[in-house]
């Protein structure tokens, strides 16, 4: 699948006066951080990379997220993130994917426990699409073309709805020839509508401080593949390499650093994009550790740390770039989700056994706990791979793909 995917942002929203943000006062000795977002486990295998104890909260509570962090559950997400917060050890924390959307939450936790981030005011301006098509344009780059009532005429079936709040791309529609109202989710949700753009679906990761950025690298997308179970515009996966040119590479470079001038970013920061030729439509921004810095920290072969470069740039402004990963290691993820109710059983567990056994780069990951339940459209697992070319990377994907599909029940 190529083309516009997962965007959730707030438009037209003023940036309102910043709230009360807790100060650092832990020395750079103490390596605790916390871990809070939808999914945590990525980022606490980072963490635990660059020599920091992680503690999480998430929704999943996955078997090698347990193992990796200290965890609790997040209840009644997101709005229960601030009592899981709480509840971790004392120490600075990240937020993972989702609670972008959630600025007043963000601000709310950041005024008890010091945030190594973006803060309320600054998700509110990057994650607007209509500021963000402006920034953009302003400084000689390309975006979308962006609209709060949807379009009519012929050109309308090349647009898309997608809701404000939204992560992964999920419940983006496509709009038909005939106007017709959205579908019962979206109805609830406020929207925009974004015009589509052909071509294929890339990210780029970057790292910000003082108004500068750091390109640590560029994957492709797996976006609605039918193979993994996703919907339509719903993230799925990232591979490694990304096959970019110098001239594109350019051009992302430039797109990093307006926006963290732009928007004052800190820290770690992706940017979704479509590439036609050597023009970078860019969807939408992630201000936090995205999904696909554990394929860029596998291609490096752990020399890189981005936890710690993300630590460097939010707590003294401090950004290095990354050393130049080794174009012979490919590899990648992709994300499952379950077509038909799914329990985690024997035969499961069995599978989990002899694949992950002895493998210092789990070709199964996010874990489910035994004898959990998983509802239609849920993630299931997500399945990791590195072959000597981007072809063999998703082949093995596809087969490890097929077989957690045969072992659940």
């Amino acid at each position: 699948m190529t083309g516009n995917h997962d965007s959730g942002s707030n438009p037209g929203a003023e940036v309102t006066k910043p709230a009360a943000i807790c100060k650092d006062p832990w020395p750079s000795t103490d390596k605790t951080l916390v871990v809070v977002g939808a999914s945590a486990r990525a980022a606490a295998d980072s963490a635990n990379r660059a020599g920091y104890q992680p503690a999480a909260a998430d929704i999943f509570g996955d078997r090698d997220l347990t193992k990796a962090a200290k965890w609790t559950a997040i209840q009644d997400y997101p709005q229960g993130a601030y009592d899981a917060a709480m509840s971790l050890p004392a120490g600075p924390w990240i937020y993972t994917g989702g609670l972008e959307n959630h600025p007043e939450l963000i601000d709310r936790i950041a005024a008890v426990r010091p945030l190594l981030g973006n803060p309320g005011d600054i998700l509110r301006a990057v994650r607007d699409p209509f500021r963000l098509a402006e920034c953009l344009r302003k400084n000689g780059l390309d975006a979308p073309d962006v609209s709060l009532e949807p379009p009519s005429g012929e050109h309308r079936a090349r647009w898309l709805r997608k809701p404000l709040r939204s992560s992964g791309g999920r419940e983006i529609e496509r709009l038909s020839t005939n106007p017709h109202p959205p579908t019962a989710t979206l109805r609830n949700e406020a929207c925009y509508h974004q015009a589509f753009v052909d071509g294929l679906s890339y990210s780029a990761v970057f790292v910000a401080a003082g108004g500068k950025a750091a390109m640590l690298g560029v994957t492709r997308q797996l976006v609605g593949e039918a193979w993994t179970g996703a919907e339509p515009f719903t993230y799925c996966g990232s591979l490694w390499p990304a096959a970019i040119d110098s001239r594109s590479a350019l051009v992302l470079s430039r797109i990093g650093d307006c926006l963290a001038a732009c928007f004052r970013l800190s820290g770690l920061f992706g940017v979704d994009l479509v590439l036609q030729g050597h023009r970078a439509f860019v969807l939408e921004v992630n201000p936090r550790y995205t999904a696909s810095v554990e394929v860029l920290e596998h291609a490096w072969g752990g020399q890189v740390h981005s936890i710690q470069m993300h630590v460097d740039a939010c707590r003294q402004g401090f950004l290095t770039s990354p050393t130049t990963a080794n174009p012979q290691l490919c590899c990648g993820k992709a994300i499952l989700f379950a077509r038909q109710p799914t329990r985690v059983g024997s035969r499961f567990e069995d599978l989990i056994a002899r694949i992950n056994d002895g493998s210092s780069w789990s070709p199964l990951a996010d874990v489910p706990t035994a004898g959990a339940q998983i509802e239609v459209g849920q993630p299931v697992l997500t399945v990791r791979a590195a072959a000597a070319t981007p072809e063999a990377v998703m082949q093995r994907l596809r087969e490890f793909a097929g077989q957690v599909l045969a072992a659940l029940v």
